[in-house]
């Protein structure tokens, strides 16, 4: 709530009149409104003070809107989660070394709390060898093998890649923007 919304409810508490009582519940409500005139703004305390929004994988952006939509609370997010169901925010969340683990948890929290950025997926080409030294041979992302000189035109992530056939993988190159 801000400033300005207590002090127009304080006004709405005001007596119509010239009565003891009127006059006492307004001059208590103009010494209140003075004292919160005089207030500085709310120190931020929280650890999220001059930090920026943490950044998460899309995956974990896309389970904390559920949740959200879903309206969960924070206890019943973590209690819903499951090693078969949700696989990748699991691993995400409860490696097995100790310290990734609670990282990527309070990251988790902060991203829920505060808001969060969404990771930008890296993008690879497939270059497919071939026996030909002038050719470019390409994968794009139905499938379909083309001679290109601009493969840049053929940026996969990770997942599109592997969802073709996991084979490709092993000629994928990260494309450096």
């Amino acid at each position: 709530m801000k400033k300005e919304e207590i002090v127009m409810g304080l006004y709405a508490m005001r007596l119509q009149g010239k009565n003891r009582v009127a006059q006492e519940r307004n001059n208590t409500v103009d010494r209140a409104v003075e004292l919160i005139n005089q207030l500085d703004e709310p120190e931020q305390t929280d650890t999220n003070v001059g930090l920026s929004k943490p950044v998460i994988p899309q995956f974990v952006a896309d389970y904390i809107e559920q949740s959200k939509k879903d309206n969960d609370s924070i206890n019943q997010v973590f209690a819903f989660i499951d090693d078969k169901e949700n696989k990748d925010l699991w691993h995400w969340l409860f490696p097995s070394m100790y310290e990734e683990k609670r990282a990527n948890q309070e990251v988790f929290m902060r991203a829920w709390l505060y808001g969060y950025e969404v990771e930008k997926e890296k993008l690879y080409v497939v270059h497919l060898p071939t026996n030909l030294e002038d050719d470019l041979v390409v994968l794009d992302a139905r499938g379909v093998i083309w001679k290109d000189t601009f493969p840049s035109k053929y940026k996969m992530t990770e997942q599109q890649i592997k969802d073709i056939d996991e084979r490709y993988w092993a000629f994928a190159e990260e494309v450096t923007e």
